[in-house]
């Protein structure tokens, strides 16, 4: 899948394979595929809850649970 605006591309994924990207700017980001014009959607970034600075990681801000 490629984002619309040059965001990400995940290149070409073998069958059963993924792809996981992390994306630190809230916003909706529009994706397609490179290989299926109709494969098409969007991705709703926000983030809420979590205290530190825009450019801290996430993780860092996340407690610890035991299991």
């Amino acid at each position: 899948m490629t984002a619309t605006d040059g965001l990400f591309d995940s290149g070409p994924i073998a069958p059963g394979g993924g792809f996981s990207i992390t994306i630190a700017v809230p916003g909706s980001q529009a994706y397609a595929s490179a290989n299926n014009p109709a494969l098409t959607g969007a991705l709703d970034v926000s983030v809420t809850g979590l205290l530190g600075a825009p450019t801290d990681l996430a993780d860092s801000h996340i407690p610890q649970l035991e299991a």
